[in-house]
């Protein structure tokens, strides 16, 4: 400790399995409020308890947010090197980065780290000026295993598609509330994915009905990519998935009570359908592809499937003359009920519920 100097060598701080060091100084305690220049140092950095479920927020009385506050004469700055740590099972390795407290502004700058082979950048900054605190955050991904993103991403997606993911994501909002906090939120995502591969994918009718399942253990992917708009509690989605013999394109809304209202479009080649099929010859097509538009209702857990009304009034526009003609040709009797139950289990299929 100088005339004016106060130097911090070591303060060490050890809770819920995390383990923080500030070092540096405080150039002039005689002006008051100090500022302060801090290192902020984790060999041994636990983020879990951080995000554990908190109490049950389903009772009616309504939670106010918290804030504003005043630090404008506060201020602090320095490096913040977190080393190696994990979240809910996702390893990050050499995370570092900057922070500057100021003007009741907190903010991270560039924190960078790897998770797995791939590599990430966060800025973040949140204002304790305001009621609820305003909060932004970007995130960009490089080159990331999907298989290494298991607490972010969706079961679903970890078990059928596999490759190196890269793209970035916006967030920003206010509020502390929960009914505030998601009202305000926003968000712009956009991924890709290369090396991709899809894996053991599983349809539902009335899809499952003329698409070979066996044909769908390993599809190799040239492009798979996700754009995602979120406004007011919903996610604007767009999204497609192109290889050599299958094609799957998707748009519309998720929101945040996991329901779903999508359409999209699937295009496969004659080689995924179903050999024992006679209808497939009347399925729509494009550019030598099978082409099916569809729709999905639904939750993200329990998705329903079903046909549009236009690939529906297709398929017995094309196949209905070739039925009349059969009507009275015995040699065809086979196929026409071949015909006649496979249109009948496509209905079937696209009015479940």
């Amino acid at each position: 400790m100088g005339k004016r100097n106060i130097a911090v060598k070591t303060l060490s701080i050890s809770a819920l399995g995390s383990a923080v060091s500030f070092t540096g100084n405080i150039p002039d305690y005689t002006v008051w409020p100090p500022k302060t220049n801090l290192k902020i140092n984790s060999s041994k950095l636990n983020l879990d308890p951080l995000f554990n479920e908190g109490p049950d927020l389903s009772g009616t009385e309504t939670l106010e947010d918290i804030g504003p506050f005043n630090f404008k004469k506060f201020s602090s700055q320095g490096p913040l090197t977190l080393g190696n740590t994990h979240f809910r099972g996702m390893f990050l390795n050499n995370v570092r980065g900057k922070y500057v407290f100021e003007n009741n502004i907190f903010s991270i700058n560039n924190l960078t780290g790897n998770i797995g082979a791939g590599k990430f950048d966060l800025s973040a900054k949140v204002d304790l000026g305001v009621e609820g605190l305003d909060y932004y955050l970007h995130l960009t991904l490089k080159d990331t295993e999907v298989d290494a993103l298991s607490a972010i991403l969706p079961t679903g997606f970890i078990r059928h598609v596999k490759g190196l993911l890269s793209g970035s994501c916006s967030v920003k909002g206010s509020g502390t509330s929960p009914v505030k906090l998601n009202n305000n939120l926003k968000a712009d995502v956009m991924f890709f994915i290369k090396e991709g591969l899809m894996k053991n994918l599983k349809l539902k009718p009335p899809l499952s009905i003329f698409i070979a399942k066996d044909k769908l253990k390993s599809i190799p992917l040239h492009t798979e990519t996700l754009n995602a708009r979120l406004r007011n509690r919903i996610f604007d989605i767009d999204s497609e998935n192109i290889s050599e013999d299958l094609e799957f394109f998707s748009e519309g809304d998720v929101y945040f009570d996991a329901s779903l209202d999508l359409g999209a479009k699937i295009k496969i080649s004659e080689g995924f359908i179903k050999k024992d099929k006679a209808l497939t010859r009347f399925l729509p097509k494009e550019s030598s592809l099978i082409s099916v538009p569809f729709t999905i209702k639904g939750t993200l857990d329990e998705p329903v499937v079903s046909l549009r009304e236009e690939t529906l009034r297709s398929i017995i526009k094309e196949s209905l003359p070739n039925l009349i003609m059969n009507l009275t040709n015995e040699d065809k009797a086979g196929e026409l009920e071949s015909i006649v139950k496979e249109i009948l289990d496509i209905f079937s299929g696209s009015n479940k519920k």
